[in-house]
């Protein structure tokens, strides 16, 4: 796990010899009636991602959390690492802080 002051909390883990990340956000405010603007928000942000894909789930607890993925594969190049983590913070930050349906339904 990675905390950083501006980017939030993000789980970090070996996958198929590169590294997967996911970060969370709780829907607080998601409700049965809301899941169509809800979808249709995420469908938006999945369209033009850079390199993260982005699903809703509802967790043991029943709470609504909108789940970022994204894989870094292959070797470590700083690089190329470096631009990999760029357009991952404009996807789990950036577009999600723009997308107003989804902060509503955050905060």
């Amino acid at each position: 796990m990675v905390r950083h002051d501006s980017y939030g909390t993000t789980f970090v883990k070996s996958y198929h010899g590169g590294a997967l990340f996911q970060q969370y956000w709780v829907l607080k405010n998601y409700s049965n009636t809301k899941r169509p603007v809800c979808l249709d928000a995420v469908n938006d942000l999945n369209s033009s991602a850079n390199v993260t894909t982005y699903v809703v789930n509802i967790d043991d607890e029943g709470d609504a959390l909108l789940r970022m993925d994204s894989c870094f594969l292959g070797a470590y190049d700083k690089k190329s690492f470096g631009n990999f983590l760029e357009l991952y913070n404009t996807d789990t930050s950036n577009r999600v802080a723009q997308n107003d349906t989804l902060v509503s339904l955050i905060q």
